[in-house]
């Protein structure tokens, strides 16, 4: 239906293109997540989207890069806490309550990864 009606954007987006994005990560398709939250997050910018939009794509980034590094055996979560730390921020500044646990769970988990447990 959204590329119907939007069929500049061949990807879903905000809270559709969460929760695919999601589906995707419980198949172990970090790399696929990859590419669509990374294209999505583009074409949100230049779009100027709400913060929610760009907040929930930074979350899916976050997320699969914090899979990427525990698939390949590292223990570098750097790229992953900036996305999620982004995520998080977005989420508070865009006023959406409903969202933001998704975030800050994982982000805790991202930090429990890195062995900090004090901040998880």
């Amino acid at each position: 239906m959204q590329k119907k009606r939007q069929p500049e954007y061949p990807f879903l987006y905000s809270l559709p293109g969460y929760r695919y994005c999601d589906l995707l990560l419980g198949q172990g398709k970090y790399k696929e997540v990859m590419e669509r939250a990374e294209k999505t997050l583009e074409w949100m910018k230049k779009a100027n989207a709400p913060l929610l939009i760009l907040a929930l794509e930074n979350l899916s980034l976050g997320r699969a890069w914090m899979m990427k590094s525990q698939k390949e055996g590292s223990s570098d979560f750097t790229r992953a806490l900036d996305y999620l730390n982004r995520a998080v921020n977005g989420l508070r500044e865009s006023g959406n309550q409903d969202d933001l646990p998704r975030g800050l769970l994982a982000r805790a988990q991202c930090y429990r990864l890195m062995k900090q447990f004090a901040k998880a």
